[in-house]
Formats: structure tokens, sequence, C-alpha cells
């Protein structure tokens, strides 16, 4: 579109918008009112309508407090990409890649904090790909919250729970290749 078509139509509307009214009344007492003079009547004058008169009434300052921060505060929908929910991750001391998605973009003022077994983990991310803490072996739950500057959870940002499974090697002291040794028995 045009950028000069927006103001152009707005006059045109607007000069429409002051056109003369016509008033005529017929033979059976019907009163009509037009844009066109047909019975060749003077034309009249309206009194000026304020367009905006209507006031919006003011709220409690609790409940515009609430309303402001509920308005501002994304809706936050977030989805696990690494590591998967039930994954067996076979690592030795390896720290874990976290990877999310997140719907909408992370506000400049929100950050993300990955909470392990349902405490939360040192340091708060704001990319939606970091290296989170080397896990024990055992089954783990995971969790990122989406947090405020003074790291309070959003309680409207919704966050999945998931389980992965992490499995360390067996370090052995002889090589499992090898061929076992037969034990050296000696006759007494």
């Amino acid at each position: 579109m045009h950028p000069w078509l927006v103001p152009l139509l707005t006059i045109v509307v607007g000069i429409n918008a002051h056109a003369e009214i016509y008033k005529s009344v017929d033979e059976q007492g019907n009163t009509t009112y037009s844009d066109q003079n047909l019975f060749e009547t003077p034309s009249m004058q309206l009194p000026e309508i304020p367009v905006d008169t209507w006031q919006t009434p003011a709220l409690p300052e609790s409940t515009a407090t609430a309303s402001a921060t509920s308005s501002v505060t994304p809706q936050y929908q977030l989805q696990w990409i690494a590591p998967q929910p039930e994954a067996v991750i076979r690592q030795n001391t390896t720290p874990l890649l976290i990877k999310v998605n997140l719907s909408p973009a992370l506000d400049p003022q929100h950050a993300l904090q990955l909470w392990v077994d349902g405490k939360a983990h040192d340091g708060v991310y704001s990319q939606l790909s970091f290296t989170g803490p080397t896990l024990a072996r055992g089954a783990h739950q995971l969790q990122i919250k989406v947090v405020d500057a003074h790291l309070n959870p959003l309680p409207q940002a919704y966050s999945e729970t998931i389980t992965v499974h992490i499995q360390q090697p067996i370090l052995r002291k002889d090589n499992p290749r090898r061929a076992p040794t037969q034990p050296n028995f000696q006759s007494p």
C-alpha cells in the first residue's frame, strides 16, 4: 500500500462526514433526512457532537496494578529439545547439554533457570541452549522455569518436568577385550 493513500482517504472521508443534511416532510407527515436536496428545502445545521465523550472508570489501585502486570508478562510455553524425556545418557564427566524452544521469545527482563531433582541449579540463562551440571548416575528430574530479575518463577510460564537416566560406564582394571588368563595351579 502506498504511504500517501491513508491520509488521502482520511481527507475524503472527512469531507463526506461534513456534508449538508436536508429535512423534508411529505404529505402524510413523514419526516425524511437526506444528504440530497430532493424538495428544494434549505439545509439544516446540526449541533456539534463530540466524538469521544466516554471516560474510562478508574480501577482500584490493586486491580489496576494486577491488570497491568498480567497484560505485560508473556504467557511462555516451553518445549524440551535436548535431552528428550526418558532419555538414557551415557557419559563420564561431561556436563549435560540443555536445549529448549520457548514461545514467545524470552523478554530481556526474564531468564531461564534449571531445576534438578526439585532444587534450583546455580545460575540463570538467557539463551535457549546451555550447558547444565554434570549429573551423577541414576534417574534425575529436570525442569526449566522462567524467572524474573529477582529469580522468582513466573506462575504463567508452563514448563514440563522430564526424567533422564544417567548411565556411567563401569571402569575395569583389566581389559575386557583380552582373553582371560588361566589360573596358575601348582601341584603340591
